[in-house]
This record gives C-alpha cells, structure tokens and sequence, in this order.
C-alpha cells in the first residue's frame, strides 16, 4: 500500500492503525481517522507499528522464559538445601537470592502484555502467560524471603 502523504510503502508487518482508537487505516490516504477524526501523523502510526510488533515479539520471548523459570527456581533451591545441610548458610542464602531474583525477573516479563492492544495480541500463536506468571513471581518472593531467613533459623 502506498500512502502519498507518507510518501513511502507500507513494509511493516502489522497494518497502519489509529494511535488514538486503534482503527485499521489500511486503505486510508487521508490526515483524519474516519472512525474517530483525530489527526493522522503517518510517522507517528509507522512508530506504533514497530512498537507493537516488538512488543509481540517480547511477548513470546517472555512466554519462553515463564516456561524456562522454573527449573533455575528448582535447582537453586534444591542447591541451597545441600549447602545449609553442609553447614553453608551464608552461600545458600547467595544461590537461593540469586535463584529466586532471576525467576522474578523472568515472571514479571510475560506482564508486560498489557500494553498491548487487544487486536495485536490476537495476532500471535500464544497468548501470555499471566497466571503461571504469577505463581512462579509468587514462589520466587518466597524463595528470596526463604533464602533471607536461613541464617535465623540455623
């Protein structure tokens, strides 16, 4: 599609939309948005094109990672168990912190789907994630509570 005020072709990979209402502006030629009339600053629709696509993108990767999170949140506490049972309290309270900061990290990035519209979410194979998202942020504070409060219980 070609856009002569843009003055270019349309190459991204979603369609134009409005930044204001988020109505599909393929076809459109015009500086007004005919579903809601605000002004068309192409540049500025080109910008949220590539925006949401990346978000997308981001979105599966944190799908990946709310998969992936749970074995580092496994081995660090299963490693933090060995090192208090060898008398290691300071160097398991490191792995199981560490452990449990990286799984919160990874579990909090499926959450960033939610500035994303609805219709670009529609547009990937996987919708995110949130609650397992939430249960392994939730084990991951306690683990990093856990790890903070080997030393007292030693």
């Amino acid at each position: 599609m070609r856009n002569p005020l843009y003055q270019d072709e349309w190459l991204e990979k979603l369609p134009p939309v409005c930044t204001v209402c988020g109505y599909n502006l393929t076809g459109s030629s015009g500086t007004r948005c005919p579903e809601c009339g605000a002004r068309i600053d192409w540049q500025k629709v080109r910008e949220f094109s590539r925006a949401t696509y990346h978000s997308l993108r981001l979105v599966e990767d944190a799908n990946l990672l709310v998969d992936f999170s749970i074995q580092p949140l496994m081995g660090g506490i299963a490693i933090a168990i060995v090192l208090v049972a060898l008398g290691q309290a300071i160097l398991a309270q490191v792995v199981g912190g560490f452990a449990g900061f990286a799984v919160l990290i990874m579990s909090l990035q499926a959450f960033r789907a939610k500035t994303i519209p609805e219709w670009a979410l529609a547009r990937i194979s996987e919708r995110p994630k949130y609650g397992k998202a939430m249960v392994l942020a939730a084990l991951a504070v306690a683990v990093i509570v856990g790890s903070i409060a080997i030393p007292s219980v030693l």
